[in-house]
């Protein structure tokens, strides 16, 4: 990887690259509640992630679509360690990964639609 992440750094560096966990956080999104949100109708579509279907990069076959599954999401993240240790209702590394601070998921947006703002401030909540 680029640079030298500190502890911290190298934590979150770890967390992104596991696939149980990317998986959990995408299953975790409710895309239709959110889209249903911002404006009621067959308006919004489910966004399954990754390379965006208006790019020549796009391959239909190599996109997979995890549905809302909060159960399953769950589970995968306290298949990987990552539980409510301390009972604040975060979920914490393991013990021996940054002494079991809380996980935090930092979303960034940066676009200048008010559409794409509100769609991030309902992830967040």
């Amino acid at each position: 990887g680029w640079g030298n992440p500190d502890e911290r750094g190298q934590a979150i560096r770890e967390l992104n690259r596991n696939e149980v966990f990317r998986k959990a956080v995408t299953s975790a999104i409710d895309r239709k509640a959110i889209g249903d949100s911002l404006v009621k109708g067959p308006f919004t579509a489910i966004y399954p992630g990754g390379i965006s279907s208006g790019t020549s990069f796009y391959d239909r076959n190599s996109t997979v679509y995890y549905p809302f599954n909060l159960e399953a999401a769950k589970a995968a993240l306290a298949e990987i360690g990552l539980k409510d240790t301390d009972g604040d209702g975060f979920l914490n590394f393991p013990r021996e990964t940054l002494g079991g601070r809380n996980v935090e998921i930092i979303l960034l947006v940066n676009n200048g639609y008010t559409t794409d703002k509100s769609i991030a401030e309902g992830l967040v909540g």
